[in-house]
C-alpha cells in the first residue's frame, strides 16, 4: 500500500520480490544552504592562511590585513544569502534554527580571524612569539577540519573524526595559551607588551574555541532521536561536542 507524507513524498512499495521501499519526493529539500555553508568554510580556510603570513614577522601586515577583510566581506555576503534564501524556502535541508546558528557560528570564527589580523596590525606589534604563530597553525587546522566536517554535512556519514580531531586541536590551543601567558609575566616582556601579546593570545584562542562552537550548531534530524532522548528524560541535551557524536551515533544507528 501506498503511503504519504506530507514532506518526504510518497513511499512506493517494493517489488514483489521483497525489494525495498523507494522514496518519492512530493517537496523537494533545498540544497543550495549545503553549497553556501561549504562556501563559507571556504572563506574561513583562506583567511586562516594569510593569517598565518600576518603572523609572520617582517611580511607586509597591512596588505594581509586587507586580504583577510576581504575574505571577511566575502564571507557577511554568503552568510546574507543563506538567511534570504532561509526566508523564502518552505522545506529546508535540516531545522531553520539550526541553519542560523550554523551559519551565524561559521561566520564567528571568521570573525575572528579578521579580529586578530586587526589587532597585531593597530597594536603595533613589531615581533610575533612563536606561541603566537602556533595558535595561528592550530585556527587553520582547525578550520580546515570544520570544512571537511561541511563537505560531509548532507551525508551526515564520517563527521565524528573531524569533530574529535577538532576538540584535540583546541585543547592542544588551551594548553599553548596558558603556557604563553605564563610566560608574559616571568619578567622579560615589557608592561605595554604584556598588554597586547595577552590579549593576541586571547583572542587566537577564541577563534580556536568558534571553530568547536560552529559544530555545536548542529543540524536536528527529527526523524532520529535528539541527544537530549538518547541521553535520557532527565539528562537533558548535551551541548559541544559530546551532543554531537551522540546525534552522530543515533544516526549511524538509525541507518543500519
Amino acid at each position: 500500500m501506498r503511503t504519504i507524507d506530507p514532506v518526504g513524498g510518497t513511499t512506493r512499495p517494493g517489488s514483489e520480490d521483497g525489494g525495498p521501499e523507494v522514496r518519492l519526493p512530493l517537496v523537494p529539500r533545498e540544497r543550495r544552504f549545503y553549497d553556501l555553508f561549504e562556501q563559507q568554510a571556504g572563506c574561513i580556510v583562506a583567511a586562516g592562511e594569510i593569517l598565518l603570513a600576518v603572523l609572520a614577522n617582517g611580511c607586509d601586515r597591512e596588505a594581509h590585513r586587507a586580504e583577510i577583510k576581504d575574505w571577511e566581506h566575502r564571507g557577511d555576503e554568503v552568510t546574507h544569502e543563506i538567511v534570504r534564501t532561509l526566508n523564502r524556502t518552505f522545506v529546508t535541508p535540516f531545522d531553520r534554527e539550526d541553519i542560523y546558528a550554523l551559519s551565524s557560528g561559521l561566520d564567528d570564527v571568521l570573525d575572528y580571524i579578521d579580529e586578530v589580523a586587526t589587532t597585531i596590525v593597530l597594536y603595533r606589534i613589531a615581533e610575533i612569539p612563536e606561541p603566537a604563530r602556533r595558535l595561528g597553525m592550530l585556527v587553520l587546522e582547525a578550520s580546515r577540519e570544520v570544512q571537511h566536517a561541511i563537505g560531509k554535512l548532507e551525508r551526515l556519514a564520517d563527521l565524528e573524526p573531524h569533530w574529535i580531531e577538532i576538540h584535540r586541536i583546541e585543547n592542544v590551543g588551551d594548553t599553548v595559551s596558558r603556557e604563553a601567558i605564563a610566560q608574559l609575566f616571568d619578567g622579560s616582556f615589557e608592561p605595554l607588551e604584556v598588554v597586547k601579546l595577552k590579549d593576541l593570545y586571547a583572542l587566537l584562542e577564541s577563534g580556536l574555541d568558534r571553530c568547536e562552537d560552529a559544530l555545536g550548531a548542529r543540524p536536528q534530524d527529527s526523524r532520529v532521536p535528539s541527544a537530549a532522548a538518547i541521553a535520557g528524560a532527565d539528562g537533558g541535551a548535551v551541548p559541544g561536542p559530546a551532543g554531537l557524536l551522540r546525534e552522530s551515533s543515533a544516526r549511524d544507528r538509525a541507518a543500519e
